[in-house]
């Protein structure tokens, strides 16, 4: 388990860049992923399209690669048949069934991570072999419906989530209030 002291240098840092460069959402989710995987000590690289995330990544000393995620000669060069986890954050999903089919073929004991927009691109995904599919709007009301649990409908409870939500929106979310 990472410590949550571990975590807040970090989530800063996501905060930051995302305040800063206007990163799409995706890259937060990748930065995320890549921050938590550093941090539990296990081998990784981070692949991406994005010369600014591949900048700020290399900034951090993550280990990274510039590329398409369709170009099977960048990904013969991940070692596909080594991977314990294959994340997508990359929300097309004709590519992420050929990534997912790739990874697949080469590694059936990888976990395969990725992003759809619906229930029926998620089933889709999870036909193909995807170990989870990450659903923005379920995750959004799983954790809405947990918040709810944990502090009822006290509007003091909303007030301070809200100020926390705002802050890890960065200032881009406090200009256009």
């Amino acid at each position: 388990m990472i410590a949550r002291r571990q975590l807040i240098a970090g989530e800063q840092l996501i905060m930051d860049w995302f305040a800063v460069r206007r990163t799409p959402v995706t890259h937060v989710a990748l930065i995320t992923i890549a921050l938590s995987t550093y941090l539990m000590k296990k081998p990784f690289v981070v692949v991406d399209y994005s010369p600014d995330v591949i900048e700020f990544l290399t900034r951090q000393h993550i280990e990274c690669l510039y590329g398409d995620a369709t170009d099977n000669e960048l990904l013969a060069e991940l070692h596909m048949a080594k991977a314990q986890l294959v994340v997508s954050t990359i929300t097309d999903q004709p590519t992420n069934i050929s990534l997912l089919k790739y990874a697949m073929h080469h590694n059936q004991r990888a976990s395969f991570i990725c992003h759809a927009d619906d229930y029926n691109q998620a089933a889709e995904l999870y036909n193909h072999g995807a170990a989870y599919v990450i659903l923005p709007h379920f995750i959004g009301s799983e954790r809405m419906s947990n918040f709810l649990n944990r502090n009822g409908l006290s509007k003091k409870s909303f007030e301070r989530h809200c100020q926390k939500h705002l802050m890890a929106l960065g200032q881009a979310a406090i200009d256009h209030s």
